[in-house]
């Protein structure tokens, strides 16, 4: 591979790769890319394919190549050969951004960022200054959108797989935290132009697809700090307007949220628009267990729903249940409503990981009280446990006729009730969920529970000796 026979080395290289794909040799595609990794001076080539390559899978191949090269052989590479090959893609991926499949384009972003990340410094900013700039410019917004996501994941404590130190790590968090307010900045006017040139689109086109490019940002931002490094939160009310679009925009931006409350810390000036995110979110679970066609709603919308009322049960409920203004009640009783509903089994199973977590959440207020530590709250006092009684009663019936085939075989049909030895089929572990959940209402209550679980186990045994007295028959003539 040396630099006098690039030309004709690259030329036969992507002869080699596109008869490869043509014959599905994925043995030999394999050795080309191990080949290839074996050498830092590959860089040559893989530009010569990148910018010359005669199909989207020589250029796929040449990306993904690229971006492990810059994961694994950092160090060995020239400084020359870095700055050189930073130099070409700053140059060759805004030229050429808008004719890149996804792909492509997603693994070319990461390998710029991986260079970027270890020439980033207070002195050389470049890569949050294009950044910032492209937001701004619609040709170049989708590639501005990837390369702050890259460099936001990178810095998450998170990315086991990061090729950073954990002490670069922080020095380069810190440096972003200094920028916050450009990044921030920068993002908001993006957002707010995208989601008023989308919001009457129905379908997912080019600008909608950029406002999801942008949304998945945010919930890489979010990931990284908390909300005491927020400065304001006007700063999050545009991602309220999202949360409404019933597709793959207002699935990434409750990602953005979730992300956003998984952390245990709010700051008092913050926790109003804690409380009011929840109440604009309370009005689309409204709406939802109302509508007539929820089987049709966007699946991985409804996923991001119930994983978002999840993350409020289980890190800030308690913060709210301690206003007087602060509807839980009514929180609860749409919460039962959305799980009336859901037709998807998996659903279900997700709408009732909600039930699991305000369950413990009520055994632990039970535990206080037995403790004596709610007698001194005073007006800060949650809602006693026993107010949810009639609900969480009503919800063990569901449960009981969830797990009967006589009356939920439609959705029990839909787990697998096959299993290896020693080990649960899937209906055998959404069986035992429903009953860890009992289990939990009947602590809370044992007094009535027995009283209504009663009527349940009678027609279960009623069931089994019909079924008993309809087979007798046949075993006795099998016999004779």
């Amino acid at each position: 591979m040396a630099a006098t026979t690039t030309a004709l080395s690259a030329s036969a290289l992507n002869d080699r790769i596109v008869h490869c794909y043509a014959t599905n040799d994925v043995r030999q595609l394999e050795e080309i890319q191990k080949l290839l990794l074996s050498s830092p001076e590959s860089l040559i080539l893989l530009r010569t394919l990148l910018s010359s390559g005669s199909s989207l899978h020589v250029r796929f191949l040449a990306s993904t190549t690229l971006s492990e090269l810059t994961r694994t052989h950092y160090a060995q590479l020239s400084p020359e050969s870095r700055d050189s090959f930073r130099t070409f893609l700053w140059q060759w991926l805004p030229a050429n951004s808008s004719a890149l499949p996804a792909p492509v384009l997603a693994t070319l972003s990461l390998a710029l960022v991986r260079l970027e990340l270890h020439h980033w410094s207070s002195s050389d900013t470049t890569l949050l200054q294009r950044i910032v700039t492209w937001l701004s410019v619609t040709d170049h917004q989708s590639l501005a959108c990837r390369l702050l996501t890259h460099t936001l994941q990178a810095l998450s404590d998170s990315a086991a797989s990061s090729h950073l130190l954990v002490s670069r790590k922080k020095e380069l968090t810190a440096l972003l935290t200094t920028h916050l307010t450009d990044v921030t900045g920068a993002m908001n006017p993006a957002l707010l132009a995208l989601i008023s040139a989308t919001q009457h689109c129905r379908s997912m086109d080019e600008t909608s697809q950029r406002l999801v490019l942008l949304l998945d940002a945010y919930g890489a931002l979010f990931a990284l700090i908390s909300l005491d490094k927020i400065t304001s939160a006007s700063l999050l009310h545009p991602l309220l307007q999202c949360l409404h679009f019933q597709d793959a925009r207002g699935s990434s931006a409750f990602q953005a949220i979730i992300e956003l409350l998984s952390h245990n810390f709010v700051p008092k000036e913050v926790e109003q628009f804690v409380c009011d995110l929840f109440m604009h979110v309370f009005t689309l679970l409204q709406a939802i267990a109302k509508s007539p066609n929820i089987s049709h709603t966007d699946k991985e919308y409804l996923q991001k729903v119930n994983r978002f009322t999840a993350v409020f049960v289980d890190k800030h409920l308690q913060r709210l249940d301690m206003r007087t203004s602060f509807p839980i009640g009514d929180f609860l009783r749409v919460l039962f409503e959305i799980t009336m509903v859901q037709e998807d089994i998996e659903a279900l199973k997700e709408a009732l990981e909600v039930w699991d977590l305000f369950l413990d959440y009520c055994l632990a207020l039970q535990e206080n009280e037995s403790l004596g530590m709610t007698a001194c709250r005073g007006a800060s006092q949650p809602t006693p446990y026993t107010n949810y009684e009639a609900g969480l009663l009503d919800l063990l019936g569901k449960l009981m006729n969830e797990m009967q085939y006589v009356s939920n075989s439609a959705k029990l049909l839909q787990l697998d009730d096959g299993a290896d030895e020693g080990e649960e089929s899937e209906r055998e572990e959404y069986i035992d969920f429903c009953l860890r959940i009992i289990d939990k209402i009947a602590e809370l209550f044992p007094a009535t529970v027995p009283s209504r679980l009663g009527p349940h186990l009678s027609k279960l045994s009623d069931a089994f000796v019909d079924g008993v007295i309809a087979v007798a028959p046949t075993r006795q003539a099998a016999v004779s």
